[in-house]
């Protein structure tokens, strides 16, 4: 999904895309852009069948939104749920931050990465 929203993003927003997060006239934050795609891509998924079954009415689509299987592009290395059951999407993962202080200039910063601890985990299947 990540690869997906930059790949986009370069097709569809090349200027800014190029422009990096510094420039005023950039896209400031991936995260943000992926984040809205994905919401993009679900709501056409969602359209798209309930035009199929031959009913966009309010109905026919909140009856696609229950029905809706998707696998989000691999970004859960494939895994699918079914949106049915809790109206949220259920996956999560835990992760580590590895972070670590730096010189730039006469200031120290933080840098570092955040790397995942876990594999994908389905929130509808945990006993909690």
């Amino acid at each position: 999904m990540v690869k997906l929203a930059h790949e986009f993003a370069q097709k569809y927003r090349p200027e800014e895309y190029k422009r990096g997060i510094q420039d005023k006239d950039s896209i400031k934050d991936m995260f943000l852009y992926t984040e809205g795609l994905l919401y993009a891509l679900l709501i056409q998924k969602v359209l798209t069948d309930a035009d199929k079954a031959g009913n966009l009415t309010r109905e026919g689509v909140n009856k696609a939104l229950d029905n809706l299987v998707w696998d989000f592009k691999g970004m859960y290395r494939g895994k699918k749920f079914a949106y049915k059951k809790t109206h949220t999407i259920p996956m999560m993962q835990m992760f580590k931050a590895n972070v670590k202080m730096v010189k730039m200039g006469d200031a120290m910063v933080p840098t570092g990465a955040v790397v995942p601890i876990s594999d994908w985990i389905n929130a509808d299947e945990v006993k909690w």
